[in-house]
């Protein structure tokens, strides 16, 4: 099965992928997600007034499992609102630390809403 992702414009009859729109999409669907749980938005919330949060640091302060902020974090990162650096990556993990920080994409995005009626409606 092919599914051509092409369009054809009337107006000037040039030939355009779809490839743009299916981003565009993807990224709204990506964002949306991202925003859709109240973890998600605390995570995002405690980034923004911190320049950089240790995983551990963050697992604690919004008081949930490792397990269950790998998970979050993963949409997160998916979504590109927060990135992750991570020192002495060579070494094993237990000697590896991962930080999280906000993305430019995900400042914006909360600046958009109150910050503060962001932070009443996850209590």
């Amino acid at each position: 099965m092919n599914i051509d992702l092409s369009s054809e414009d009337s107006t000037n009859k040039t030939k355009k992928t779809g490839y743009a729109d299916l981003t565009a999409k993807f990224n709204i669907i990506s964002t949306s997600r991202a925003l859709s749980n109240s973890n998600r938005v605390k995570i995002l919330l405690a980034l923004y007034k911190k320049e950089t949060i240790s995983f551990n640091e963050l697992a604690n302060l919004i008081n949930i499992s490792s397990p269950t902020l790998t998970f979050h974090l993963s949409i997160l990162l998916e979504a590109g609102l927060v990135s992750n650096t991570m020192t002495n990556p060579g070494l094993s993990p237990t000697r590896a630390f991962s930080f999280y920080e906000i993305t430019e994409k995900g400042e914006k995005l909360l600046e958009m809403f109150e910050v503060s009626e962001l932070e009443d409606a996850v209590r």
